[in-house]
């Protein structure tokens, strides 16, 4: 939640003093990283511990929290036709007690965080660039992180 806070408290400064200037925010989120201590409540109230079958779980929904709350804050500013907001993660799922029927964190991938094999470093890669990248397009390319920052330059 102090995550949340200090990006859109950076954000707000920004707007204030360089307004016309473009800025760049990397949050990074621990959340899913062991050990997980998922917090009671969300920081509007929202329950987070013990909403989902383990901590795990309950971490992955926080995050969906911070998210969505980063999100909003880019939008009540009007600045989503001109921000590109990137989404992904630097490795596969976790393996044993954090998996279970209902949620498989590598899906049909062989291997877990960890490992060569691809469900250890296969990840969600989603970007969002308002008037720019159709929504809900999907591309199958394979790619490396190391990529993004060439691609960002071009832009």
């Amino acid at each position: 939640m102090i995550i949340v806070n200090e990006t859109i408290s950076f954000m707000d400064d920004h707007l204030a003093s360089n307004a016309d200037d473009p800025f760049f925010a990397y949050v990074a989120l621990g959340a899913v990283h062991i050990p997980h201590s998922p917090p009671d409540f969300y920081m509007d109230g929202t329950p987070v511990k013990g909403k989902e079958p383990n901590s795990h779980l309950d971490m992955l929904h926080e995050v969906d929290l911070v998210i969505g709350s980063l999100v909003a804050a880019i939008e009540d500013r009007e600045l989503a036709d001109d921000t590109i907001i990137i989404f992904t993660s630097d490795n596969g799922g976790l393996q044993g007690n954090f998996s279970f029927p209902s949620h498989n964190s590598s899906g049909v991938l062989k291997g877990y965080k960890g490992s060569i094999f691809e469900g250890g470093h296969r990840v969600p890669l989603i970007w969002r660039y308002d008037g720019v990248f159709p929504e809900n397009e999907t591309r199958e390319h394979l790619l490396g992180l190391n990529d993004i920052y060439a691609t960002l330059c071009e832009i």
